[in-house]
């Protein structure tokens, strides 16, 4: 593997020189010199290295995204989004899949902290979980402190920029037009009992009940993970225990 000191030999010039030319430093140097330098690049198939490249200048260059899990098609689209911004941006793009495990959350939040990415992304519901909160928000309070910037999508209670999903609205217009279809009797497949997304969506489900004078009585809700066998156990149960 060709080293930085190869391509300065072939190009003729110091280790110094080619360094500022391959990467990108705003210092002049001539035309010719430039040209020498990254044909010798081409020539020896060099590669920088990134840590290296990381502790010579103040800038990040990564994004650490977290999300439930990548094949779940919501956060595919998340993360295709992202990626698409990053690219535009000269961005390299972490993703972290936490399966909905706490624990693996934050030992995530550390490792990308560790890495020095230039911003974390919490992608997905959060938790009625306040020890895992509270441990959460001191990681992430830590981690910007070190410059780094924080954005979450669809989370209660954390700090940085936020995108809300209309997940409550969403299950008021979703009662809205079942109640005011005249349906009396609605079950319910939730997500998971533990996810404050669940939480909201059965809010909105029952505040347009209670519009239309209509109850939404635990015995018609099921919880599920977000999957289709969960889906498809969910409702035999449910409908087994009300068939009508």
């Amino acid at each position: 593997m060709a080293t930085l000191a190869d391509v300065a030999r072939r190009a003729g010039v110091s280790p110094a020189t080619a360094s500022r030319i391959i990467s990108g430093s705003t210092k002049l140097v001539t035309d010719e010199l430039r040209a020498r330098v990254l044909r010798a690049v081409d020539e020896l198939q060099y590669v920088p290295n990134a840590h290296a490249q990381l502790l010579a200048r103040a800038q990040r260059t990564a994004v650490g995204v977290i999300v439930h899990d990548v094949s779940d098609p919501y956060f595919a689209e998340i993360t295709r989004g992202l990626q698409q911004v990053a690219t535009q941006h000269g961005r390299l793009v972490i993703i972290c899949n936490s399966y909905r495990d706490p624990a693996r959350e934050l030992e995530y939040v550390e490792l990308l902290r560790a890495q020095q990415v230039a911003a974390i992304v919490l992608a997905g519901s959060g938790y009625h979980d306040a020890a895992f909160t509270k441990a959460l928000k001191g990681k992430l309070a830590a981690y910007t402190r070190t410059g780094g910037r924080v954005s979450v999508i669809g989370r209660h209670e954390l700090p940085g920029d936020a995108v809300m999903p209309a997940n409550e609205e969403g299950g008021y217009l979703a009662g809205v037009e079942l109640f005011g279809g005249g349906h009396r009797k609605v079950g319910v497949i939730a997500g998971p009992r533990v996810l404050t997304t669940t939480t909201d969506r059965l809010a909105g489900l029952r505040r347009a009940a209670r519009e239309f004078g209509r109850t939404l009585p635990a015995r018609r809700i099921a919880y599920a993970g977000f999957d289709r066998d969960g889906g498809a156990e969910a409702t035999a149960a449910l409908l087994d225990s009300s068939p009508t």
